[in-house]
Order: C-alpha cells, then structure tokens, then sequence
C-alpha cells in the first residue's frame, strides 16, 4: 500500500513539475512550434498583420506585413482593364518596392472580386483572394490563399485556381533592369555548353514545346534547375543586392521566360513569366515570393532555405476548416479590418492548415499564351 501510494505521489509530482515548465500559456508539447516555410522557429513580431478592405469603387485592397516586408495587393490599369496584383512588395529599412508596376499578375485579367481573412494568428497571417470573369464565362478563374509568417522575407502562396501564365513586371532593387540569378544556370542546358540567361521572347525553360536549337522539350525534371524539387529564380540590383525571387514546384510549372521588356525604346530586364501546367488540367499548387538583401547569393541561399522547408499542399484530402469565406463576409465599402496577433493563437502550421476545402479545376482547354506586356 505504502508502495503504491508513493508511486501515485510522485507521478503527481511530475506531472506539476512539467505543467509549470510549460507555464499557463504555452501550448502542448504535442503541438510543437510554428514553422515558416524555411523550417526555423517562429519567433514573436509584433509587425505581423494583415487587413482587407473595400473601396467605394468596389475594388479591394489586401496588405499582409511583418518585420521584413509589407505587402500590398490593389487594383491597377494594366493596359486593357483594371486588374488586382500585388502594387507593393516593399522592403522594409531602405523602404524600397520591388512590384515595379505589379507582381503575381495574369495577362489582361480583371479585378478582385472577393478578399478575406482566413487565419489570423500569432504563428502567420493567411487572406483568400478571388477573380471572376465579369462575363463570367469560365466562372470564377482565380483563387489564392496567401499566407505571411513572422520575421520572414516572404510570402506563401496557394494557387488553388488560376489562368493561362502568372507575369511579374517588378523593380528589383528599385531599377527596371536588373540582373537574374537561377539555380543550376550554369550547367543548364548542359555544363559544356551553358544556355546562358535566355531572355524573351525565347522560354528559358519548356518542357512544353519544343526548343528549336536542339529539336526537342525540356527535360521533364528540370535538369540542373530543380533543387529539391523546385526552380529557384532571383532578380536584384547589383548595385544594391537588392531584389526579389521565387520558388516554385518543378512538378507545376510548364514553361519559365526572363521577361525582356522593350518600352519606349529602352530594354530592360524586369521579371518573370511562369506557365503553370500548361495547356493542361491545373492541379492547386504552392510557391513563394521572397525579397533579396544580399545579391546573387542571397537568391540562391535564401531560395534553397525556403524550398527544404517547403510542404505541397494536399486540398483533395482537406477536411474543411472551420472558417469558410462566403458572400455575405465581404467587407462593405466603409469597413476596414485590421487585424494583429493575439496571444491565444495556438495552431500550428501544418501542410493542409490555410487551405479551404475542395479547390474548383478550371477549364482545361488549350489557351493563347499571352504574351505580358502587349499595351502595357
């Protein structure tokens, strides 16, 4: 009996000794930390933030931020009709912009028509932002969920919807003529005999038509482009090392161009232009956008952080989350939601936590290839 009564006492004790290690607010050791993409630890920022507003326009706005960068999505004329992207992808110190004229866009696409918050915690930030063809000819064309972490240079993006390419028309650096840096450049298409930056119109990469200088596609794989299982693709500013990049599944995306924009008789080198399953049916996938502080370097440091950490999303076997954006959650046209972290934001980020239920396959139709900056 004294045996047994002991052994009681001293399991109890263990059991408050951990309780007060943990202290009242900390979450079980079950749960594990919040990780970004990168895989590190997130630590506090009381920076994060996200908040989605409507103008009296209709447009939307949508600004994620954290201690390392701030980002905006508004609506902008892109040569044909007024489109939403990402206007501001700023760099916080030098206060510098990368989106140029806008970043993450689609060729002569159409205004948000639906944004709102999805999670909001201490852990990460997550929006849903949705396009639909205002002639609503292939219904609602294009839907993301965008997701900041603390302290973190970039931003996760799900694209469980989406159209034909996805265009950046950036400033890297704060110029419109930067200089490109990609993993595995330099034996790509082959070590003896390097491609080479190849700038459009040409395809730096296309495992979807055939090249003409060797009569065949693409390696399927990427060949030495893919790290991990992504491209890694950075432009920045010699000058001041300043930029910004993408990681982006190998698995998803078809065909890359390094945009060569020719405006009023100037060449600049500004962005790039992604194909994402090309003229086939699109599966949801996840990419990032990062900002650069380092150069070259830093792309492929950076870039090679993010993609070990990197987790695909599986949305065909998510069990709905709890918070389901619908109609009648649109912000009216005098609100403005700005929200911060809160101490009792628990959830970790799993692979599955910021998608939303079953994404919508799009029309799977062959497409014109637009080409980004016709009138822009």
């Amino acid at each position: 009996m004294n045996k047994r009564f002991t052994a009681i006492v001293v399991t109890l004790a263990l059991i408050g000794l951990l309780a007060v290690q943990a202290g009242p607010g900390a979450p079980a050791q079950a749960q594990g930390l919040s990780r970004g993409a990168a895989g590190v630890a997130a630590q506090a920022d009381p920076q994060l933030s996200a908040s989605v507003s409507r103008g009296s326009n209709g447009y939307y706005t949508v600004i994620l931020e954290n201690s390392k960068i701030r980002v905006r999505w508004a609506t902008f004329f892109g040569g044909n009709n007024d489109e939403t992207a990402i206007v501001d992808f700023i760099i916080k110190g030098p206060n510098e912009d990368q989106a140029g004229q806008a970043l993450d866009s689609t060729a002569n696409f159409y205004p948000a028509t639906y944004a709102a918050l999805l999670y909001d915690g201490a852990d990460r930030k997550t929006v849903r932002l949705e396009w639909k063809d205002p002639r609503n000819r292939y219904g609602q064309q294009k839907i993301q969920e965008i997701t900041i972490f603390p302290n973190e240079p970039y931003i996760q993006i799900d694209y469980l919807k989406y159209w034909v390419n996805i265009v950046d028309l950036g400033s890297p650096g704060g110029i419109t003529n930067a200089q490109y840096e990609i993993y595995g450049n330099a034996c790509w298409l082959t070590c003896s005999s390097p491609l080479g930056y190849l700038l459009y119109p040409e395809s730096y990469y296309n495992r979807a038509e055939v090249r003409p200088s060797t009569g065949q596609k693409d390696r399927s794989d990427g060949g030495s482009l893919n790290y991990n299982g992504y491209f890694i693709t950075g432009i920045y500013n010699p000058a001041n090392s300043r930029g910004y990049g993408r990681v982006s599944p190998v698995a998803a995306i078809d065909i890359v161009k390094l945009l060569l924009i020719t405006q009023s008789g100037a060449t600049t080198r500004r962005g790039f232009e992604l194909f994402p399953y090309y003229q086939k049916t699109h599966k949801p996938f996840r990419a990032y956008l990062f900002a650069v502080t380092g150069g070259a370097s830093d792309v492929l440091t950076l870039g090679k952080r993010i993609a070990d950490g990197a987790v695909q999303p599986t949305p065909e076997a998510t069990t709905p989350a709890t918070r389901t954006p619908t109609r009648t959650a649109t912000l009216t046209p005098t609100q403005t939601a700005t929200l911060t972290p809160t101490s009792t934001a628990t959830a970790t980020r799993t692979a599955t936590a910021t998608l939303v239920g079953t994404p919508i396959i799009p029309d799977t139709g062959a497409h014109k290839v637009f080409v980004p900056f016709i009138q822009r």
